[in-house]
Parts: structure tokens; C-alpha cells; sequence
């Protein structure tokens, strides 16, 4: 299972624990099949508001990215990155393939992505926030580290005593002396960010459970938050609590439930809006 089934079902404590069920039994016939349906990105592309949106984050994310891996001067690096946003911004509209990226461009294939427009002050935002991200405070400076991006990963790790079999790829991952750090770089709403949290704590258990004499850190960094620290153990076991309790707490609308693989759940949608 996809460590994102995971995260993205923390909005709703019931949908939590059946996905956590479902991934436990490892079921290949047909609720399995229903889930792999059910949680088919190509939907996020449906219309020019969440284009936009997944545009954006993936810019912002492929900015620091190539910031980070660089084998050259940071710096310099740094300054490529920012001249290349400047000369963005001059535009009324500009897209991926109207003006090349500084990143490999293998980084990014789908041509909704690349073709899509963004106004200049989006790219201006993005400039605004790549630029924080350099310069501001970070829990990993002043230690030389090696930094890999989007690093594959996959294990069995253990979640309210259960063992579950996961994989994912990490944003930003990195190698000290002592300690390794995990990082999900997030340009969304605000209200999305426990579940980067609960991702990049996933992460973090993963590693655990192939080295349990390095001590790794989970970090989102938020293009607006700034740094944010991952799910603890408590914060995984007061929501797996509450899907488990007779009478849980529900989040059922439309945008949560669309992608939940329980659908005999009652209080599925109830919020009037067809799926």
C-alpha cells in the first residue's frame, strides 16, 4: 500500500482505521480493486483550480529540490533558481514548456503540468517562497548533509501493534553523522497539513524499521508554515482511537469520501453533494 493511502485517510478517523484494515489483510480481490478505483489520481486534474494548485506545489517542490541535491555551490545555485522566477514575472502567463526550467526536465512528464499557464504573480508566490525556504531557519543547519530527492523506500512498519506493509518516495531525504532527516515540501492549503505530517512520519517509521541505530527526524516544510515537525506516536494513536470508539467522529463530505474504500459506511457523503 501506498504510504499516501495512509496519510491522505487521517481527515476522517473511520476511513483511517478501514484503510489501515484493509492494507493489514492485504486484500487483492474486490475491495482491493474497488480502493485502487476509488483512489485514482488522474481525478486531481479535473478541473483548472486543482491543475493549478498540483502546478504550483510541483514547482515549488522541484525549485527546492534542485537547490538541495546540487553538488555545486548553493549559492550559486540558489541565485540560478531566483533569476530564472525573476524572469517569469515579467510575463501575464507563463507555463513549464514556455520557459525551461533550471531542474533536469525529466523531473516533470505530464504535459498537463507543463502546459499548464500560471499567472505571474503565482510565480511570483513561488519565488517569494523558495526564497524563504533558503533563507530562513531549518533544524538541519550548520551540519553537512547529503541530500537525495525523491528517494523510494518501502517495509513493513508497525502502527497501533499491526504490521502493514508500505511504500513511497520522500521528497527531500538526507544522511548525517548521527541523524537523517525527512522532508515533505508542501505548497497547499493550510488545512491539509496534517496529513503531510502524518506522511512524513510514515516515512520515519519506515527508516526505523531497516536502522534503529539512526536517529531520523520528520519534518514538513509548508510554503507558508515554514517548518513543521511530523506525527507522533500520540497524534497516530488518539485518531486510530477515535475511528475504533462505537460512536466516532465523522468528516463525511464529498472530498473526503470520494476516495475511501468503505463504502457500506453510513454516514458515507452525508452532506447532500452526489459523488
Amino acid at each position: 500500500m501506498w504510504i499516501s493511502s495512509i496519510s491522505d485517510a487521517i481527515e476522517c478517523p473511520v476511513r483511517l482505521v478501514y484503510t489501515l484494515n484493509l492494507g493489514i489483510k492485504n486484500l487483492q480481490n474486490s475491495n482491493n480493486n474497488d480502493y485502487k478505483k476509488t483512489s485514482d489520481t488522474s481525478n486531481d486534474f479535473r478541473n483548472d483550480a486543482n491543475l493549478s494548485g498540483i502546478t504550483k506545489g510541483i514547482v515549488f517542490e522541484c525549485s527546492i529540490q534542485y537547490i538541495m541535491i546540487s553538488k555545486y555551490d548553493s549559492n550559486s545555485v540558489f541565485e540560478e533558481v531566483m533569476d530564472w522566477f525573476y524572469d517569469i514575472t515579467d510575463h501575464a502567463k507563463r507555463s513549464l514548456n514556455q520557459t525551461v526550467p533550471p531542474w533536469d526536465g525529466e523531473w516533470i512528464k505530464d504535459e498537463r503540468v507543463l502546459n499548464h499557464k500560471l499567472e505571474s504573480n503565482s510565480w511570483d508566490k513561488l519565488y517569494s517562497a523558495v526564497h524563504e525556504w533558503y533563507n530562513g531557519n531549518k533544524p538541519w543547519d550548520g551540519q553537512e548533509m547529503n541530500w537525495v530527492r525523491e528517494k523510494r523506500v518501502k517495509g513493513r512498519i508497525s502502527l497501533d501493534g499491526k504490521f502493514i506493509d508500505l511504500s513511497g518516495r520522500i521528497d527531500l531525504y538526507a544522511s548525517g553523522e548521527n541523524e537523517d532527516y525527512v522532508v515533505e515540501l508542501k505548497h497547499t492549503k493550510q488545512n491539509q497539513l496534517p496529513k503531510a505530517m502524518a506522511q512524513a512520519s510514515l516515512y520515519v517509521k519506515l527508516l526505523e524499521s531497516k536502522n534503529k541505530n539512526t536517529n531520523i527526524n520528520g519534518f514538513v516544510y509548508h510554503s507558508l508554515k515554514g517548518v513543521i515537525e511530523a506525527f507522533t506516536d500520540e497524534d497516530w494513536q488518539q485518531i486510530i482511537s477515535e475511528g475504533n470508539q462505537e460512536h466516532p467522529r465523522f468528516n463525511p463530505n464529498i472530498f473526503v469520501c470520494e476516495k475511501c474504500p468503505n463504502f457500506n459506511c453510513s454516514e458515507r457523503n452525508n452532506d447532500g453533494r452526489k459523488m
